[in-house]
């Protein structure tokens, strides 16, 4: 069983905090960030050391096109990965929601 978390903890016994729905944080929203910089931190690194020849300097648009790099997305298992021209160049990234 999950952590069972008390919102209204902390809160003063008052008539106006009894009016006032309480506010829950966007817990998907948190989640979904993470994961997308997890994501991106990984395919960060993929692109700088896996990419041939390696892609130096700032990252653009224009440099990962002309590198002929792209991001795959799998609907059916909810991976992602990067290849480049037709070769894997990073792990599959995926969430697993339980």
């Amino acid at each position: 069983m999950g952590k069972i978390i008390n919102l209204n903890s902390g809160l003063p016994e008052t008539e106006e905090a009894d009016s006032k729905p309480m506010e829950s944080p966007d817990y998907l929203g948190i989640l979904l960030s993470k994961a997308s910089e997890m994501e991106y931190n990984m395919f960060y690194k993929a692109v700088r050391s896996n990419a041939k020849p390696p892609i130096k300097g700032k990252l653009t648009e224009k440099k990962i096109k002309e590198a002929g790099i792209m991001r795959c997305f799998n609907e059916e298992t909810m991976e992602s990965w990067l290849e480049q021209r037709g070769e894997r160049i990073s792990e599959k990234f995926r969430i697993v929601w339980k």
